[in-house]
């Protein structure tokens, strides 16, 4: 930015570079070009960081929102329902081995 900034001038800098223009002028217009060009460099600073701010606010916001969904959940209650759940499949898958064990070794133990 700062380059395209200078190329800009150069333009001006080869008009105040005219041997006709008065010394006294000359000193006071590149006064005036390089306050000019610092003002306009300091201006896009400001709003590049304007831009930065509201960019950073915007993405704390989503974040709040993220997070307000989040806490949100019942993520307990969801977690103890599947250990629940879970356990419960376990106690029958046992069950179900437990019979079938008992039921062949009923039927292949020989009869004495």
């Amino acid at each position: 930015m700062d380059r395209l900034i200078n190329e800009t001038v150069v333009p001006m800098e080869y008009l105040l570079s005219h041997p006709m223009i008065d010394e006294n002028q000359l000193a006071s217009l590149v006064s005036t070009c390089s306050k000019l060009v610092t003002q306009y460099k300091f201006d896009l600073l400001c709003l590049d960081l304007q831009v930065i701010q509201s960019v950073r606010r915007g993405q704390q916001r989503v974040l709040l929102e993220l997070l307000n969904r989040l806490s949100s959940c019942d993520w307990n209650g969801s977690i103890k329902q599947a250990i629940l759940a879970r356990q419960d499949k376990i106690v029958e898958r046992q069950e179900l081995s437990l019979k079938h064990t008992l039921n062949t070794f009923f039927i292949e133990a020989e009869m004495v």
